[in-house]
């Protein structure tokens, strides 16, 4: 089994949505961070340009692969986002190593505008 401690070399936080009570005393949710400090091997995958209906605004789709320790984020769900480097990368998609267990990869997409 091949260790990838060392591959991990950046460092990013997760987010999500968090439940709260709030000033009604009722049950909502909102984004909120889960955990602070998530190590990660974060690889280019792609981008895709797109201009907007008024065709003045134009954007820029990234995606990325972020490589984790599966037992990094115990629960991973389609509504949580990477921060790194002050920029946004939503979940897209996740696969797990069925061959060793050992990692997560994330794909993600981030959108520049």
């Amino acid at each position: 089994m091949n260790n990838i401690t060392n591959t991990l070399n950046h460092r990013a936080e997760l987010w999500g949505m968090v439940e709260y009570t709030n000033e009604l005393l009722e049950q909502d949710t909102k984004e909120d961070i889960i955990k602070p400090l998530i190590y990660c091997n974060i690889m280019p995958s792609g981008t895709m340009n797109r201009q907007k209906d008024n065709g003045i605004t134009e954007s820029v789709e990234y995606s990325h692969k972020f490589k984790v320790r599966i037992k990094s984020i115990i629960n991973p769900s389609i509504d949580m986002f990477f921060i790194f480097q002050k920029k946004k990368y939503e979940f897209k998609s996740f696969d797990i190593d069925f061959k060793n267990g050992e990692y997560l990869e994330i794909f993600t997409e981030m959108v520049m505008e």
